[in-house]
Formats: C-alpha cells, sequence, structure tokens
C-alpha cells in the first residue's frame, strides 16, 4: 500500500525528523526529497549535532547524488569537525557537479583565508561574485584578506563596494574607519 503525504515546507520539520529516525529504527528505506533531506540536516545543526548531520547527508547523497546542496552541507559539516582536507575534496567535486553555484566559492575562500593563503582566497571571492545573488559579504571577506595582507588600501576599495550595495553592513562600516585609523586618515 503506498502512502501519500501532502507535507508542507513551512511545517516543523520534526516530522520529517521522526520519519527519518523510524527508518533507521526499522533498518527500512524511505525517501525523502532534497527540501526535505536538506530541513533534517539544518535540524540537527541546529541541535548542533554535526555528526548526525553528516550520516544523513551520506543517506542524501544515496538517494540524490548529483546534488550538490548535499556536498556543500557535507564540506561546511567537515568544516565544523576539522576534517579541512575532506571539505577541500567535496568542495572540489560540487564544482565539478555545479560550477555556478556561489557558495562553492565562497566556502572555499573561508577555508584558505583560514589558513592564510590569502591568494587562493580571494581567487575564490572572485569567482563567487559575479554569480552570487547578494555580494555585500563577499565583499566584506575580500578586504578582511586585503586588511591580513596590510593592503589597508586595497581593503577600502572593497569596503566602500560592499557599503554601496548594504550601508547597513556594520561590519563594514567598523571596518573602514579600522583602516582609515591604521592609515593614519
Amino acid at each position: 500500500m503506498e502512502e501519500e503525504f501532502d507535507y508542507n515546507f513551512s511545517e516543523d520539520p520534526r516530522f520529517s525528523v521522526e520519519r527519518y529516525e523510524e527508518m533507521l529504527r526499522n533498518h527500512d528505506q524511505y525517501f525523502f526529497d532534497t527540501q526535505v533531506f536538506e530541513n533534517i540536516i539544518d535540524y540537527y545543526i541546529e541541535k548542533n549535532d554535526p555528526i548526525k548531520a553528516l550520516q544523513v547527508v551520506g543517506y542524501a547523497r544515496s538517494q540524490h547524488p548529483f546534488a550538490a546542496v548535499f556536498l556543500i552541507k557535507q564540506a561546511q559539516l567537515f568544516i565544523v569537525t576539522n576534517q579541512v582536507a575532506d571539505a577541500f575534496a567535496i568542495l572540489d567535486k560540487a564544482e565539478s557537479l555545479e560550477p555556478s553555484e556561489a557558495d562553492i566559492y565562497i566556502i572555499r575562500g573561508n577555508l584558505f583565508e583560514s589558513l592564510e593563503r590569502h591568494e587562493e582566497a580571494l581567487e575564490n571571492y572572485e569567482k563567487a561574485l559575479p554569480i552570487a545573488e547578494d555580494t555585500d559579504d563577499i565583499l566584506l571577506h575580500i578586504a578582511f584578506v586585503y586588511q591580513s595582507k596590510g593592503e589597508y588600501d586595497s581593503a577600502i576599495d572593497y569596503l566602500k563596494l560592499c557599503l554601496e550595495q548594504n550601508m547597513e553592513n556594520q561590519d563594514a562600516l567598523y571596518e573602514l574607519a579600522f583602516c582609515y585609523d591604521v592609515l593614519d586618515r
């Protein structure tokens, strides 16, 4: 007998989590669409349980092997669990599936930035700019990289671009004041 589920995505994700956990308890296999899997993964992330979230990602990837969104989630979870090399490898795989996904380049840029590999961080942020919907945060990250390199004039240029897009960006305003202070302007 086939069950029909009229699932409203605005509903509490616990319904999906309960179905997923029931499936595990019963050693069964249920099909979940990509949005439901995303909700389940996000639920475990919000509960600060990256291990369970990674397990869900593995199951999601088995049902939706060409959905780059799960590779991106997996990379983010690898970062949280200090599996940096695995995060880079998964981001490469995600890029081969969906090279127009800005989050791939943003996450990779963040990783390179945290490793103080400035040129590679800048290269990835620059790749993300033309394909991202909102670019003010990317511009802010580029400014951070230039600040780390001690190139405050370049940082100021990117902070101004960031503020042109979002005058309300408090971080950009603070960093702009900081750069001017460092340069004694």
